[in-house]
């Protein structure tokens, strides 16, 4: 990118977009969106990992003297706990464990022991978080979460391309506006030249020389602007590409493809509706917020139930005075049993703030489906109004093309007619300007025919195969 114009090959059109995909500072920051969400979702799923867990207790007590003729006594008690736990989708927790408890003492009448157990228990959530709706609410939200973002990252694909095909179109415009003004410019010196001979044949005035340097003036100092805008165009498209920094001369420029002379004529209406509706990222995008509220909701009426769980578990015991692995031979042999069941209530009095947060989920969600709507009515608008951009800049286009060829023909007429004594410089000069802003017209009518038509692919989505990219070329980190 650092070639001057005239040096070097020229940048292609899909080159520039290459190197956009790969390079762009902001595409380069929304990349990292789809994967920030992936880790939601493996955060989420996470919630129904299998787990382990242990404890290890040491309880240490010392009894004060009753009377004078009693001694205190010390019992210490050591409990350690190992398990696993493994929570379900249905509102179900299970839980497997075995545990050690050893009773040490120096009372009369009490002896140590060793007692050994293994159990399995079960939680189940019989209202509030009860069924695989709510439990895998969050879940689910964070898949739609991550295909959303998935959707935001192409459409920041799609606006660089767009923004990317534009800038460089931009940049051939300024080259080929520049050329004009350099053609001007001969032009100019041209009419100088013969006006200077006129005048030392008698032919002309030295008013005539006057006006002819000063018209070679004008143009002069309009090919300062036009270099600027090239050099301003160019540091526009690098910036898109990724490649600006403050090794590059200030005049530094690369060469593009020259503009296009002819288009493909405009599709239908009705065959842009179509495609924009199947393809177009922000109707999607909408949709998953919408349903991502909807899960909202759910959680949200979960939260307004009671809570009831049933527990249950059973489990077989082992003990020994003296040695706990003959403990734990007991629990093996079923020398002991255990089981129990339970049902645990609660419920905030009046439910105010859960109810309060039902309230805002309804809410919010009526908030996404109106917004959707408005998204669609926005959307064909924006459709509607590139259509007729396209139509238009191609009638501007034709009615441009006949301009230039006209004024070409006159500025050739009325130069011929100067030559030969009938008609005045005044008359030349003004037929030139007129061949000027007809030429810098048509120009203008090109860039804007681009224009529409990239803006008109950006909002259907096929800017990517209008290049030959696929989205699995695209996406890929």
């Amino acid at each position: 990118m650092q070639a001057t114009e005239g040096e070097g090959s020229v940048l292609q059109l899909r080159e520039a977009i290459h190197r956009a995909l790969e390079h762009n500072l902001s595409l380069g920051i929304a990349r990292l969106d789809p994967r920030i969400a992936d880790d939601a979702v493996a955060i989420e799923e996470a919630a129904f990992d299998f787990s382990l867990f242990g404890t290890a207790d040491y309880v240490r007590r010392d009894r004060p003297v009753a009377t004078d003729v009693t001694e205190g006594t010390e019992t210490t008690t050591r409990r350690y706990t190992f398990g696993a736990r493994q929570p379900f989708s249905t509102g179900t927790r299970v839980t497997a464990e075995t545990a050690l408890v050893e009773r040490d003492t120096n009372a009369e009448q009490a002896i140590g022991s060793r007692d050994a157990e293994f159990t399995l228990g079960l939680n189940q959530s019989l209202w509030q978080g009860f069924g695989r709706e709510v439990n895998l609410a969050q879940l689910r939200r964070a898949r739609i979460g991550s295909e959303t973002e998935r959707l935001r990252f192409r459409a920041a694909i799609l606006d660089i391309l767009a923004q990317t095909e534009t800038a460089y179109w931009d940049l051939a415009y300024a080259y080929r506006d520049r050329e004009l003004r350099e053609s001007s410019i001969r032009v100019a010196e041209s009419l100088l030249e013969e006006t200077r001979e006129r005048e030392r044949l008698g032919l002309a005035t030295r008013l005539d020389v006057l006006q002819a340097r000063a018209n070679l003036a004008e143009r002069q100092e309009d090919i300062l602007v036009a270099q600027q805008e090239v050099e301003s165009a160019h540091d526009r498209l690098l910036i898109l590409l990724g490649a600006l920094d403050e090794t590059l001369a200030l005049d530094a420029t690369s060469r593009v493809s020259a503009l296009p002379d002819t288009f493909l004529e405009p599709p239908e209406f009705s065959t842009v509706w179509r495609r924009t509706l199947d393809r177009n990222p922000d109707t999607l995008v909408q949709e998953g917020v919408v349903e991502q509220r909807r899960l909202d909701r759910v959680v949200a009426r979960d939260r307004t139930r009671p809570t009831v769980d049933l527990s249950a578990g059973v489990g077989v015991l082992g003990v020994d005075i003296d040695d706990r692995w003959r403990a734990y031979d007991g629990a093996i042999n079923k020398d002991g049993h255990y089981w129990r069941v339970g049902v645990q209530f609660s419920m905030p009095w009046g439910f105010a703030a859960e109810r309060a947060g039902l309230r805002q989920a309804d809410r919010r969600l009526e908030q996404e489906e109106i917004r959707m709507v408005e998204i669609k009515q926005r959307l064909l608008e924006q459709t509607r109004r590139a259509w007729r951009q396209l139509r238009t800049s191609e009638e501007r286009l034709s009615a441009a093309n006949l301009t230039l060829e006209l004024q070409e023909e006159s500025f050739a007429q009325e130069r011929s007619r100067y030559e030969t004594g009938l008609s005045t410089f005044r008359a030349v000069l003004e037929s030139q300007r007129d061949l000027d802003n007809a030429r810098s017209s048509r120009l203008r009518a090109v860039i804007e025919r681009i224009r529409a038509e990239v803006d008109l692919n950006r909002i259907d989505g096929t800017l990517l195969e209008r290049h030959g990219f696929t989205w699995d070329e695209v996406e890929a980190p």
